[in-house]
């Protein structure tokens, strides 16, 4: 009940931009990072993934409510990483995705869930610089869990 109501905001908001881009390689090949996650190498972004990983699992927000989904609690830091760990295409594994994931995340089809995070994407690339340091980025609490929740599954959707 509570993810579909998300996603219905989240769809109205993306109704109001011109048109919403699937994320592809050029995507994030024009997407300057801050320095500090660009320079990361593929073991650096993928144990930090691994770690967000753990920590989004005990949070438990495959049944969380509306409320907690929309909070803003994630900084761009976090968030930086993830989409490096994209950019940088390497596989993440993830055995059972149907334990941490909320159900509807499950159903939705490939194209659906790349749309959300080109839409990721583009609100990094309009809100955090390319010269923000760590200590900045880890005070820009502006992603939700709902946000982390698209990094993450597309996360395990790589193949390397």
């Amino acid at each position: 009940m509570y993810w579909t109501n998300y996603f219905s905001l989240f769809s109205r908001e993306n109704k109001e931009r011109k048109k919403r881009k699937p994320i592809d390689y050029v995507q994030l090949e024009k997407l300057e990072l801050p320095m500090e996650i660009a320079n990361m190498d593929k073991n650096t972004t993928k144990e930090f993934l691994k770690d967000e990983f753990s920590i989004y699992s005990s949070l438990k927000f495959k049944s969380a409510d509306l409320k907690t989904l929309t909070e803003k609690n994630y900084h761009s830091y976090q968030i930086g990483i993830m989409i490096q760990f994209i950019k940088q295409n390497v596989e993440f594994f993830v055995a059972d995705t149907k334990n941490v994931f909320p159900p509807l995340m499950l159903q939705h089809n490939e194209n659906t869930i790349k749309l959300n995070v080109g839409d990721i994407v583009e609100k990094y690339s309009q809100n955090v610089s390319k010269y923000d340091k760590q200590d900045a980025l880890r005070k820009q609490t502006i992603w939700t869990p709902m946000e982390a929740t698209f990094l993450l599954y597309y996360s395990t959707m790589l193949k390397g």
